[in-house]
């Protein structure tokens, strides 16, 4: 069972300020190199940040007359939460583009399904759990690259303090709550410590025994209590976080096994680095203003302030997965660490917690007894 997810990771870089060079532009270094080894694919689902990777491709592939992206969706079939046919339709009319791969499926990507089962039986379980399904675009790009959006929810999503830091420089219209949030942007931890274990409470699987509560809870309040406030000092930090190592991992693991490069330009250090820079003390007031203001060269505006995008529980928590909790017989997972019957009921509801997932996929890899693989070389990767 993959553990210890929290904290810094070291090691490799991740992190680096290019200079004077903007995020665009960093970011269009970033997917040149997978251009540079073609055949690339795109992974596209249609939400903003696998969108803005497909256009930034396409423009430097025009611009410098290298082979065009392929964008690649996976459909499944049987899960309606995925479907984005529209807004992905309405980007390939937008960027011109002939040849777009759409593979469609109904339950073999389930978290213990055929699809995740190599990657299970070859690497063990690990983070993220949804990683397997990358597998049939590497398989889809041998011998060459396929670029994803991973990391853009983090990046641009995960700072909370937008919005007072707006306030406070008196970028927005005030409103009532926003002294509020001016004053716990500026109270010191032992203030601020309440509010953050309060959230991180409510964040906690309830199949966690009391000790194993404790502990996570120390964990993710840790990490909280290091993370800083400032935009240009945040994203370092973030750019550092172990749980990003683990999966640009798991993603080497999962494109060696396709034979193909899997590489993530919006965690590019240098991209990370140029936004670092750009947005300086008090970064963007959310999402929507960050894309705006940074991408409206190479995005309509409506993509670029959308809200919508897709889920893939449906299609993770599929038929395999719900004829393995049926027969279930608590082996797996640590009985020390985890109320089992707590667990059995919280799978056994109709959208399962997302954070349970590597639970069920060690408990089933135990069932099947087989041992991980040794892993394979994982192909480079941005």
């Amino acid at each position: 069972m993959c553990t210890g997810i929290w904290g810094e990771s070291a090691g490799s870089q991740v992190f680096h300020d290019p200079g004077d060079v903007t995020p665009l532009a960093s970011l269009e270094h970033a997917v040149a190199s997978g251009l540079g080894r073609p055949p690339c694919l795109v992974s596209f689902s249609g939400g903003r940040d696998s969108s803005l990777v497909l256009a930034v491709a396409t423009s430097v592939a025009r611009r410098e007359r290298l082979p065009l992206p392929i964008p690649i969706t996976l459909r499944f079939r049987d899960a309606p939460a995925t479907y984005e046919s529209d807004w992905q339709e309405r980007l390939i009319r937008h960027l011109g583009l002939d040849d777009w791969l759409r593979l469609e499926f109904t339950g073999e990507h389930d978290l213990v399904g055929p699809v995740s089962s190599k990657v299970l039986f070859a690497d063990g379980v690990g983070f993220p759990m949804n990683a397997h399904l990358h597998l049939p675009l590497a398989e889809e790009a041998r011998g060459g690259t396929v670029l994803t959006g991973y990391g853009g929810d983090d990046v641009f999503h995960s700072w909370q303090w937008g919005r007072a830091f707006g306030a406070l420089f008196r970028r927005v219209q005030p409103e009532p709550r926003d002294a509020l949030r001016i004053a716990h942007l500026a109270a010191p931890w032992k203030l601020r410590r309440v509010k953050v274990r309060r959230r991180a409470l409510r964040a906690l699987g309830p199949w966690l025994r009391t000790h194993a509560r404790a502990e996570r809870l120390a964990a993710l309040t840790s990490e909280a209590r290091s993370m800083p406030r400032r935009w240009d000092r945040w994203l370092p930090w973030f750019a550092r976080r172990r749980y990003l190592a683990l999966a640009r991992e798991r993603y080497d693991v999962v494109g060696a096994l396709g034979g193909a490069a899997i590489s993530h330009p919006l965690l590019d250090p240098g991209f990370l680095g140029a936004l670092a820079r750009s947005g300086k003390t008090a970064g963007w007031l959310d999402r929507t203003h960050a894309m705006t203001s940074l991408f409206s060269e190479v995005l309509p505006e409506d993509f670029l302030r959308r809200s919508s995008k897709a889920y893939f529980d449906e299609a993770l928590w599929g038929p395999a997965s719900r004829r393995f909790i049926q027969g279930w017989d608590g082996s797996g997972v640590d009985s020390t660490l985890v109320d089992i019957e707590a667990l059995r009921a919280i799978w056994q509801e109709a959208e399962p917690h997302a954070s349970s997932a590597m639970l069920l996929q060690s408990a089933w890899l135990a069932t099947e007894g087989k041992q991980p693989a040794p892993q394979p070389t994982a192909a480079p990767a941005t």
